[in-house]
């Protein structure tokens, strides 16, 4: 049986139609077989383009003449598979192909809807192909737009934050100047209760004025206190009502502080955010009501890999333990990671800002619980004996009687005038033999000149810089304290260890706390 079908129909139904003469020579082909088998012309036979399979062992496609059994050709450069039946018409032998593309994901394909008949089931295929690369196209023009625009925030952040950072640094050079001057006044005024209450007015002014500069500090992404020797026993103790408070009425809240005489060389405002964060977690974990213990103890740590503080020695153990829920251990594993949270409304940044503390401090933390047994939080941070801290006096108690022996040595360096004169007013008032430098360049040279105990000096200074100082002092005299001290609070890397920093502006009691542990400190061997 012969059929008879238009030339112009047969290439929309059979787009990769082939027609054979008598001979098995190729006379006519459709428009798929032309854009994709371009070696393809007629006159050749179609064992020079392809392989056959399913027909007679010999190739002759003339057996399957008006049979229901299909064959398949592969092409011998790219392996493209077509598969089709053999119809009997007036020019010779019509193969009616259907593309059979194994794969249409991957994206060197070049299939188009012009190379499938109506109706192949191929078509489906190409069509969610071509759904899925046009999305995947639309969600990468708009990660690019989003990076774009992220990184235009980020640019735009990163100027408001210098500017933040630069405005807070000279605001606490002016209330450095005005705090330092109000304390070496009421030395001055120890009998005239009017003009000291003047002066407490002054103070407490120039301390509401710090609490701005707290926050350009926080804009600037800068943190903005001390790290200072606190004692971890007496911190928990002192605040337990403010605790309490915290966690409500339907839990109790127990301290069980075993580390009297140790402290730790910490951030106060780290510490007490760190067990704030602790103790709202453990109040959410027991929306019915229960108990959290706050314990403290000594704990001799050994290093080990991929665990626990990286330094051998004696840490102070900070727990706080809640009768919760406790954790799935797939909560638990990513109880650390920022922005990960359980809560509706949480941020995911508390236990992640508690662990970043206690590894800044030295330390590490980690996390115990389990389903239905409650959760304990370990902050461990290094250890050290309270008797290396030596009590801050009034201003002008027992001032320049206080080390009348041997006046300490120190050297002040600061770009600004009024601040350098009243740091060395301050500082000679309570004992200290002070020379005053407004630039680096002064500073080496009376380090050339002359022995110092200590060197206190701001960090940003113009075209210069304090901790390039400190480095080149501590290599011309190995045995200098050094203590730091800038509106910018530097990163803990650009420091060495045994330095110390102060943030402006200058809390008087804290500049003499650590003058005086500067000096109780052992002097390192050269």
């Amino acid at each position: 049986m012969e059929i008879e079908i238009d030339e112009s129909a047969l290439r929309v139904l059979f787009p990769a139609f082939v027609i054979l003469d008598d001979a098995g020579r190729i006379r006519e082909f459709g428009p798929t077989i032309a854009r994709r088998f371009p070696a393809v012309a007629g006159g050749d036979r179609i064992e020079t383009h392809f392989t056959i399979s399913g027909a007679a062992p010999d190739g002759d496609l003339s057996t399957l003449v008006g049979s229901s059994q299909t064959f398949t050709l592969v092409g011998h450069v790219d392996q493209a598979r077509l598969v089709g039946t053999v119809l009997r018409c007036s020019a010779g032998l019509l193969l009616t192909l259907r593309m059979s593309p194994e794969s249409f994901l991957l994206d060197s394909s070049d299939y188009t809807m012009a190379d499938f008949g109506p109706g192949d089931p191929a078509i489906h295929g190409l069509l969610l192909l071509s759904m899925q690369r046009a999305l995947l196209d639309e969600q990468r023009t708009v990660v690019r737009e989003l990076a774009k625009e992220r990184q235009s925030s980020v640019d735009l952040l990163d100027r408001v934050s210098r500017v933040a950072g630069f405005m807070a640094h000279d605001f606490n050079n002016f209330l450095s100047i005005i705090k330092l001057t109000s304390d070496r006044m009421r030395i001055e005024l120890p009998d005239q209760p009017r003009l000291r209450r003047m002066l407490e007015i002054i103070k407490s002014t120039a301390a509401r004025g710090s609490m701005i500069t707290r926050s350009l500090m926080t804009l600037s992404h800068q943190r903005d206190d001390t790290r200072m020797l606190v004692s971890i026993d007496d911190m928990i103790h002192d605040n337990i009502q403010f605790f309490s408070t915290i966690v409500g009425t339907g839990v109790q809240i127990k301290a069980d502080l075993a580390t009297p005489g140790l402290v730790a060389e910490v951030s106060p405002v780290g510490t007490l955010n760190s067990l704030v964060n602790l103790l709202m977690n453990a109040r959410d974990a027991m929306p019915e009501g229960g108990f959290v213990t706050i314990r403290t103890q000594l704990r001799k740590v050994v290093p080990e890999a991929g665990k626990g503080p990286a330094q051998a020695g004696d840490y102070i153990a900070i727990e706080v333990t809640d009768t919760g829920k406790g954790m799935e251990p797939e909560v638990l594993s990513k109880a650390f990671k920022p922005l990960f949270s359980t809560k509706p409304s949480g941020n995911g940044l508390g236990l992640a800002s508690v662990l970043d503390f206690a590894r800044e401090a030295g330390g590490d933390a980690c996390i115990d619980s389990a389903p239905g047994r409650g959760t304990e939080v370990h902050i461990l941070l290094p250890a050290r004996i309270a008797s290396d801290v030596a009590v801050a006096p009034e201003p002008g108690v027992n001032g320049p009687q206080a080390r009348a022996a041997m006046a300490p040595t120190v050297l002040l360096v600061d770009d600004e005038p009024y601040a350098i004169e009243a740091l060395a007013e301050l500082l000679e008032a309570e004992g200290y033999a002070v020379t005053a430098c407004q630039s680096c360049a002064q500073a080496l040279m009376e380090l050339a000149s002359k022995p110092f105990r200590i060197l206190l000096t701001d960090i940003v200074m113009p075209g210069e810089n304090g901790t390039a100082l400190a480095e080149a002092a501590c290599r011309m005299q190995p045995g200098l304290k050094v203590i730091l001290m800038s509106g910018f609070v530097p990163d803990g890397r650009s420091m060495a260890e045994d330095w110390m920093f102060l943030r402006k502006p200058i809390d008087t009691a804290t500049l003499t706390s650590m003058l005086r542990l500067a000096l109780d400190s052992p002097v390192a061997a050269e």
